[in-house]
């Protein structure tokens, strides 16, 4: 994250299309209300920081666009002055030109979720829209054609690690012109997958000409990133608690943080990994099998905060 800056992340929904294979997240029914959406936002706001960041994510956040329009419209009303970024995680199924229109004028940027060609994308449809494939594609082509900043994301798991750099490649034949790459966590990676995402990676940047966000991107380890989160209840959470549900439940109870109606300070909330590190650990204690899934997967994110070294979530959090 830049330094300073403060960002607060709003789970609008847990309803979702898909059914990714590689998402932690556990989905159903239950989605924010309206007066916790402005309390949320109200929290972010509450910052002494001069640069605000103000994240929509679900579930699939456009389920919700009501909620995400009135909450950005909120934002920029109070920021008083500051620098305000409002970013969307959305799998594009949704995303038509007037939501476009409206995230262009609002300062939006987009985080288009598209793995690349539908091999890759297989597992997640499986559970979802037969069309979605090019639902996502048309997406690209809108945010190619608009002024709104995105980037398109694609997942690496351990099982299509050698093949990454395809996907990538791909992506790029789809006309991703930034991409960005997460690696799936709340999974064992191990030695022999690592080597090979690396290796894969090596030959995408031998070949490959999109912009690369993670070269510059301050997030690794991810497993110790500790951004805000208010759930849909008003729940206060590090973000892990959401996004590793699935596979390591007991860090709903660890990485809490509070409640909106405890009226806590924004800025006082977000501590250093190492904190963040103790919680996970006092969840999973070493040698549990949640212990070896999370240094794994601290193991992946160094290896690669080593390939790009200028930033990393130590000295670039603020």
């Amino acid at each position: 994250m830049r330094e300073g800056m403060r960002s607060v992340m709003l789970m609008t929904t847990y309803e979702c299309q898909l059914r990714c294979s590689y998402c932690r997240v556990r989905l159903g029914a239950r989605r924010m209300d309206a007066r916790t959406a402005a309390r949320g936002v109200d929290l972010l706001l509450s910052s002494r920081a001069p640069r605000l960041l103000l994240n929509f994510f679900g579930g699939e956040p456009l389920l919700a666009w009501d909620l995400v329009r009135a909450a950005a419209e909120r934002a920029r009303a109070g920021r008083a002055g500051r620098e305000l970024t409002v970013n969307l995680t959305t799998n594009g199924l949704l995303l038509d030109e007037e939501k476009i229109a409206f995230l262009s004028g609002a300062g939006g940027r987009v985080h288009l979720s598209l793995d690349g060609p539908h091999e890759a994308n297989r597992a997640r449809l499986a559970g979802g829209r037969t069309r979605a494939q090019g639902a996502m594609e048309a997406a690209l082509r809108r945010l190619n054609a608009s002024r709104v900043p995105y980037h398109a994301n694609a997942v690496a798991t351990p099982a299509r690690a050698a093949a990454f750099d395809a996907d990538l490649l791909a992506l790029e034949d789809l006309g991703a012109r930034r991409i960005q790459f997460g690696y799936q966590v709340g999974t064992l990676w191990g030695d022999a997958a690592r080597r090979d995402l690396l290796a894969a990676l090596d030959r995408y940047e031998a070949r490959g000409g999109a912009e690369l966000v993670n070269r510059v991107s301050d997030s690794e380890p991810v497993m110790l990133k500790n951004e805000i989160l208010v759930d849909a209840d008003g729940a206060l959470y590090w973000d892990g608690a959401v996004f590793l549900e699935a596979a390591l439940p007991r860090l709903r109870e660890t990485l809490r943080l509070g409640h909106l109606d405890d009226a806590p300070d924004v800025d006082a909330l977000e501590p250093e990994p190492r904190k963040c590190l103790e919680r996970l650990l006092a969840a999973y204690p070493p040698g549990s099998g949640g212990a070896r899934i999370i240094l794994d997967n601290i193991k992946t994110g160094l290896a690669l905060q080593r390939r790009w070294p200028g930033r990393s979530l130590a000295a670039g959090r603020a």
